[in-house]
């Protein structure tokens, strides 16, 4: 972190995300640089941090405006997936396809993603948000549905899964339900709602339930 050029700029505060380094923070609230930061693991927690930043800056009446407009479309999409049961939802792997291997579990804002999509995350039982998993262990879990992020494949590493030995035995494989999401779910911020939309798309095409 560069303090020289941030001074130079003058901020009236700054934002950051709780995962920056508290060393970092620390030494910009010395220079008497308000910080908020935020800690997004949720769609709710997106909306709590539009009000509250937007009573920082004074927009208050602008920014419950905009939290009040994705918690309704939180609520569309959630309208289309609550009268599944439990059992009837998709299992689904977010993460990486080439080694090592990364997924979310509960604590990440895309596990939530998928829960609120209708989606069973296929490791939401692991103790940290974001681990590192070995094909094994996915193969064994064997999801209906493979998400991945625009940045970790590209459409011929997707079908090159089907002659890769453990991935093609998996059944998202094998039945061609593994996607490539867009960027909106890399980021938690304002279009996490747009990932959100764009999920529920994937696993409910025009607001059906897929087989299982």
């Amino acid at each position: 972190m560069n303090l020289e050029a941030l001074v130079a700029a003058r901020a009236d505060l700054v934002l950051a995300n709780r995962g920056n380094s508290p060393t970092d923070l620390a030494a910009i609230r010395e220079l008497g640089v308000p910080v908020f930061a935020f800690q997004i693991d949720s769609l709710p927690a997106l909306a709590r941090a539009a009000r509250t930043l937007g009573g920082i800056l004074g927009v208050q009446a602008e920014a419950e405006s905009l939290a009040t407009s994705w918690e309704r479309r939180i609520a569309s999409v959630q309208s289309v997936v609550d009268s599944v049961p439990e059992s009837a939802r998709p299992l689904v792997f977010f993460g990486g396809i080439a080694e090592p291997i990364y997924t979310v579990s509960r604590g990440s804002f895309i596990h939530d993603v998928i829960q609120r999509a209708g989606g069973r995350n296929v490791f939401a039982d692991l103790p940290t948000a974001w681990p590192r998993i070995d094909l094994e262990t996915l193969v064994r879990r064997n999801p209906d549905i493979i998400l991945v992020g625009y940045h970790a494949a590209t459409e011929r590493d997707i079908a090159s899964l089907r002659e890769a030995p453990g991935w093609r035995t998996i059944k998202a494989v094998r039945e061609g339900r593994v996607y490539i999401l867009g960027d909106a779910i890399m980021r938690e911020g304002p279009r996490l709602v747009d990932a959100l939309e764009e999920v529920s798309r994937v696993l409910y095409p025009r607001g059906r339930v897929l087989p299982h």
